[in-house]
């Protein structure tokens, strides 16, 4: 049994929504089957720089609670370099591998408004590229399924 849970990243997919920041950075869309199986995977990209990222700010948190934050990731086999999914300026570092893989920590909130972002760790960023999809933002304290939103946050009942 799963408990009841909202995502709140409204564009969980649709990493090309003007919603979503693109400082330094392209997404090309629907480029890699992602783990549900679709193509509907994007790759995201940039050529180097100071910090590209891809940012949704304006996130309601209620401070001191638990989130989750979690992001699917996958090479699409070039050099990779160290990458890091920030939320409320708690970091999750990773690097892409040969396989989908979920980036996901717990975080408590210090602040009631933020920001989900994925950006390169380092100022003087090389270029580089890789898979993103399955964006999740949750009010608990572990991931639970992905859960798909188009606009709006989504909440799964139990089941």
């Amino acid at each position: 049994l799963e408990n009841s849970s909202t995502n709140l990243i409204t564009y969980s997919e649709d990493f090309s929504n003007v919603a979503w920041g693109k400082g330094a950075t392209i997404i090309t869309p629907n480029s890699a089957i992602s783990p549900d199986g679709t193509l509907n995977a994007s790759l995201w990209s940039h050529s180097g720089g100071s910090f590209p990222q891809l940012s949704l700010s304006g996130i309601t948190f209620v401070g001191g609670a638990n989130y989750t934050p979690s992001l699917y990731v996958k090479s699409d086999g070039t050099s990779q370099v160290q990458h890091s999914l920030l939320v409320n300026n708690v970091v999750v570092n990773f690097t892409p591998t040969n396989e989908w893989v979920r980036i996901s920590d717990l975080i408590v909130s210090p602040d009631t408004s933020g920001s989900f972002v994925l950006a390169q760790n380092s100022g003087s960023a090389v270029s580089a590229s890789f898979y993103i999809w399955g964006a999740q933002l949750e009010e608990n304290s572990y991931s639970t399924s992905y859960i798909k939103t188009i606009g709006t946050a989504q909440t799964r009942c139990q089941y």
